[in-house]
């Protein structure tokens, strides 16, 4: 189960350093723009590369969100190039949402929950790795050693080892 703390950091760009520290305690995002403000999505691409920067990583839990699909009519943002920087660049799941409507905007937390997850699970993953490597890397070692010193006894079992 996860609880979800919701941070609305816009305007917090004339603090860096707040910013920065929302960013590093941050386990997940949600990166909106607005579809009919083709500005508004460079700067979620900005804030995506702050992220990245903060987070020293590419491996995020991340969604992008294009908002006011309620206003289709003056999109200046086409889908089809968000999902290609979602898909490509940004390697997270995209979506488009009404806020007005309330249109998708419980998928949203829903994929930010599940990429949230998809990372742990990752982590954990890569952890469980590299026990079991650091773990064979010791039986190795020690394996050599043995046999570093069996090499050099005079015991009749030598023949097993060469």
């Amino acid at each position: 189960m996860h609880s979800i703390e919701i941070l609305d950091t816009g305007g917090t760009h004339q603090f860096p350093a707040m910013q920065e520290l929302n960013i590093k305690t941050a386990h997940g995002f949600i990166i909106v723009y607005s579809i009919d403000d083709a500005e508004s999505f460079q700067e979620a691409h900005k804030l995506r590369k702050l992220v990245v920067n903060v987070k020293g990583t590419e491996n995020i839990p991340l969604v992008m969100v294009g908002n006011k699909s309620d206003l289709a009519v003056d999109r200046e943002v086409q889908k089809d190039e968000a999902v290609t920087a979602a898909r490509e660049e940004w390697r997270c799941p995209f979506l488009e949402t009404s806020a007005k409507y309330n249109r998708n905007v419980y998928d949203i937390f829903l994929a930010l929950l599940n990429s949230i997850e998809a990372c742990e699970n990752r982590d954990s993953n890569k952890q469980k790795t590299e026990k079991r490597r650091s773990s064979a890397s010791k039986t190795i070692s020690a394996l050599k050693k043995l046999l570093r010193s069996k090499s050099t006894s005079n015991s009749c079992d030598d023949d097993v080892f060469q």
